[in-house]
């Protein structure tokens, strides 16, 4: 047996055949469900050929956990929180070279996803965001690639009361500034 765990250590293909090098062997399986930086679930799968005993002593003194046990939500929220919160930072990041940024109108601003490489990445962290967000129980995540022109200029609105007052007192300017 030393002989094929000795080969497979520095011939990789020869770890299939130690199986059957050795007569008495016993292969287990383990799997740990881990929650990466992302908040993304993440499954860590490994074997052994040896005795399964020391692997289980290993889960269960870095985790706390036994075999076939979970965590609870309350240990789990924090993770998928700080997750979200790692994800939306994320997500500004890569929403920077997509932005198509008009300065006078900030709510005329949108986001190109058509013809841009970057916009599969894009995509893929909104779905995770909001896979997060589901999670949570919160309301999927609203930016500018989901959001009309319509809901900018409302947002755009509330962040300047002073401008919303303008707004009311002047409807038909209002309609010709807030036009893309």
């Amino acid at each position: 047996m030393s002989v094929a765990v000795a080969g497979a250590l520095f011939f990789w293909p020869m770890m299939l055949a130690a199986p059957f090098m050795v007569k008495n062997y016993t292969i287990t399986g383990f799997q740990v469900e881990t929650i990466d930086r992302l908040g993304k679930d993440v499954s860590l799968d490994f074997a052994t050929i040896e005795s399964p005993r020391p692997a289980m002593e290993l889960l269960r003194f870095s985790t706390g956990l036994t075999a076939g046990t979970r965590r609870g939500p309350d240990t789990t929220k924090p993770l998928y929180e700080a997750g979200l919160k790692q994800s939306l930072l994320e997500l500004e990041t890569l929403k920077k070279p997509l932005l198509v940024v008009n300065n006078k109108k900030p709510w005329c601003s949108t986001i190109k996803l058509s013809d841009n490489p970057d916009s599969a990445a894009y995509k893929g962290m909104v779905e995770n965001i909001n896979a997060l967000r589901r999670k949570l129980e919160l309301p999927p995540v609203q930016d500018l690639a989901t959001q009309s022109t319509d809901q900018q200029w409302e947002a755009y609105l509330d962040s300047k009361p002073g401008l919303r007052q303008w707004v009311a007192a002047y409807k038909q300017q209002a309609e010709t500034l807030k036009q893309c």
